[in-house]
């Protein structure tokens, strides 16, 4: 990621003013200073958020599948689009993966050894996952504001960014 440097100070102090021309100009200032704080990029997240929305509009409809699929939830849509904000961003992105029981699901799948799936229902992460040839992980966690540890320990120990 590319970092910049924040303008000299000078540029960024005005003397204060009581009119209004001058208390807009400061205004415009701090929205300014606040925009130049934030990252270029928000990483991955913001992406995959986009996908979340694609899917859920894509699969909005019954039997999206061409069979009997239910139509992605809005909950499901709603604490998936949760879920992405507290991932963390050293690791690898997910794919989005709709089931036709209306849920919304986060993979990784780095070949036959590695995949991990964590499908959100409502406030509760159900999750399944291979990692290594004889090590299976699945289990079932809740999560409002923060992501569980059984669930961020195995990202972080197995799906890393290269």
């Amino acid at each position: 990621m590319i970092k910049y440097e924040q303008p000299p100070a000078i540029i960024w102090q005005v003397n204060e003013g009581i009119s209004p021309e001058s208390r807009a100009i400061q205004d415009l200032l701090q929205s300014a200073r606040e925009h130049a704080s934030k990252p270029v990029t928000l990483g991955w997240q913001t992406g995959l958020k986009d996908q979340v929305q694609e899917v859920s509009t894509r699969c909005s409809d019954e039997g999206w599948d061409g069979y009997n699929a239910n139509p992605i939830s809005r909950s499901s849509r709603l604490w998936t689009l949760r879920l992405v904000d507290l991932l963390p961003g050293n690791i690898q992105e997910p794919s989005i993966v709709p089931e036709p029981d209306g849920e919304l699901a986060l993979e990784w799948n780095l070949g036959k050894d590695k995949i991990f799936s964590l499908t959100v229902s409502g406030p509760r992460l159900i999750y399944a996952g291979i990692i290594g040839a004889s090590r299976k992980l699945y289990g079932e966690e809740k999560f409002i504001n923060e992501l569980p540890k059984t669930i961020a320990s195995t990202l972080s120990n197995y799906f890393l960014k290269i």
